[in-house]
């Protein structure tokens, strides 16, 4: 079997390319292997030719089974690109609550991976969504924000395909004058990048901004324009929907053997998709209608009318059914006009109280969405500020952190006496004590490439060699004790003496810390719940420890492995 990433990759092709036949064979070869990842993917396959066959509920089914397998095995990119499908599933099904729930998904794990590619597009994927359902300041927002990645990026297609969608954006608004400004910025681009398919979108954009101011005759020119690209490029799709714009430009003005002609160019594309379908019996019907054959234009109306009702297509049938009402009219039957009058004000209502109740849907789901953003920004800051980066990393990514590290130095540090000390000064004073300290440890650590672990009481315990493993793991820890000591042995903490008495400062003398080094294996990991610890286990840990405990003050006590790992290099300040 070939590589999990290069079937991926064909996986993505065949679906740009609509080829149901390769994503069946890739998703034979993936059903080969008994791994969780192959299976992943043979599902994304699978959803794949459930969607350009239009079943879209199994093509769901099998695009969330993807995602939970890729959840499974840690495999968070991956999770983000199912997300991202199962959003472009439900778009294509109107369901925008559900297409936004999953973008918002894909965008939340594209952004703990910090990849602005990804947040680039799932913020363009979410703008849709808005557009989509006419909240047009939301769409704009996401737009906005999808156009600054990309211009972060210097990605100059994606530019242009944010700036023709905030066109359309303007357009669907009312706003023609910002659209047409906008389309005319993308197409520039697109012609500027070569991107042939970009500029006929923008050019078919054009037109149909032109048909909404009645310039019928420009309308046509770009449109045909456009369907020329398409099918240049072999974009069946692109040229289909251009030539449904002229055929129904040619209708409304009566050019009735241009339609006749382009209609039958546009039934030997043989697209499989309902909609396409629908608009050809619907477009042949009109044509029948304009040449007074009133009873196939009927007979081609059911046929649509069937279809759209096969398929769940409320819009469409509610169009359907407008029309031939009207053809009722005109046939002069009466019982024909009655019932689909009734049926089309019916699904109107149904419709618009759908429409009505999407929008209060989307609201809540925008509201539910920024709640749990919210909440995870701040799950985010806990993590980073109680974990080292790497582990809070590696958290956010949906990983169990658990390692095991072949040579890592320890260093156990505790500040001599201080149990005593605590007892005799204000609990003010213990805190900032212990603060100046633990500051001057914190730097020294971090210029010597070691990581924090945690604080005891008064102890500090760093390790070196952890995350990525080092030759020099115990040369780093020995120059960070050195240094500690020298820095601890000039540090002057000055005491806030609004928080109590300084006389017993002066009984206690200098504060001096006692070190202890070992170096060998161990184990890492993060423990608990509701308060998360990474922490360090082994013989190794152990021994640091009792290094420390039978160390002087102000003194270096390291194991022999310690010493033999150092080699003949001195610690100077102790041994």
């Amino acid at each position: 079997m070939r590589p999990f990433d290069v079937l991926a990759a064909e996986i993505d092709v065949a679906i740009r390319a609509n080829d149901a036949d390769a994503l069946t064979a890739i998703a034979k070869e993936l059903s080969t292997s008994a791994e969780l990842e192959a299976e992943a993917l043979e599902h994304r396959a699978m959803a794949g030719v459930e969607r350009l066959n239009a079943r879209f509920t199994i093509a769901i089914e099998h695009y969330q089974r993807a995602m939970e397998l890729h959840r499974a095995v840690y495999d968070r990119a991956n999770e983000a690109k199912d997300a991202a499908q199962l959003g472009a599933v439900y778009s294509i099904m109107g369901d925008f609550p559900g297409a936004l729930e999953h973008f918002h998904h894909a965008l939340a794990i594209v952004e703990e991976l910090n990849d602005a590619a990804g947040i680039a597009q799932q913020a363009f994927n979410i703008g849709q969504a808005h557009n989509s359902t006419g909240d047009y300041p939301s769409a704009l927002e996401f737009y906005l924000r999808s156009l600054r990645q990309f211009e972060n990026l210097g990605d100059r297609a994606g530019m242009a395909r944010v700036t023709g969608a905030i066109g359309t954006a303007h357009a669907n608004g009312g706003n023609r004058v910002d659209a047409l400004a906008q389309y005319e910025i993308a197409l520039q681009m697109h012609e500027e990048a070569g991107n042939r398919l970009g500029v006929a979108q923008v050019i078919g954009n054009l037109g149909t901004l032109h048909v909404e101011t009645n310039d019928l005759s420009a309308a046509l020119d770009d449109y045909r324009r456009a369907m020329a690209i398409h099918e240049e490029l072999g974009n069946d799709m692109g040229a289909a929907g251009m030539m449904i714009n002229i055929c129904f430009v040619l209708l409304d003005t009566n050019r009735l053997d241009e339609a006749r002609e382009l209609i039958a160019r546009f039934e030997s594309l043989n697209i499989n998709d309902p909609r396409i379908r629908i608009i050809q019996y619907n477009l042949t019907a009109h044509l029948r209608e304009h040449e007074g054959n009133l009873e196939e234009a009927n007979s081609f109306f059911e046929t649509a009318l069937e279809e759209a009702m096969k398929f769940g297509l409320r819009n469409e049938a509610s169009d359907l059914h407008k029309a031939m009402r009207d053809l009722s009219e005109k046939r002069d039957d009466f019982k024909a006009y009655i019932r689909h009058n009734n049926a089309y004000a019916q699904l109107s209502d149904e419709i618009k109280g759908k429409e009505a109740a999407l929008k209060m849907v989307m609201q809540q789901k925008q509201r539910e969405i920024e709640s749990i953003e919210k909440e995870r920004a701040r799950e985010r800051t806990v993590l980073y500020s109680t974990l080292p980066k790497h582990v809070a990393d590696r958290m956010v990514r949906g990983e169990r952190v658990t390692d095991h590290f072949d040579a890592v130095s320890v260093m156990f540090l505790d500040i001599v006496g201080f149990t005593r000390l605590s007892d005799k000064i204000q609990a003010e004073h213990v805190v900032d004590l212990l603060e100046a300290i633990f500051q001057v440890c914190d730097a020294v650590c971090a210029a010597n490439g070691l990581t924090k672990i945690k604080t005891i009481g008064d102890s500090y315990l760093p390790v070196s060699g952890i995350p990525e493993p080092t030759a020099d793991h115990a040369d780093r820890m020995a120059t960070a004790a050195v240094q500690l000591l020298q820095a601890l042995n000039v540090l002057e903490v000055k005491m806030d003496p609004s928080k109590g008495s300084l006389e017993v400062f002066k009984e206690i003398g200098d504060i001096t810390v006692r070190i202890g080094l070992h170096c060998g294996p161990l184990v890492a990991g993060v423990i608990g719940n509701e308060r998360l610890q990474y922490d360090i286990w082994g013989d190794t840990v152990n021994m640091a420890s009792r290094m420390e405990s039978t160390s002087e003050p102000g003194r270096i006590q390291v194991s022999e492995q310690f010493a033999q790992a150092l080699g003949n290099r001195e610690l100077g300040t102790g041994n």
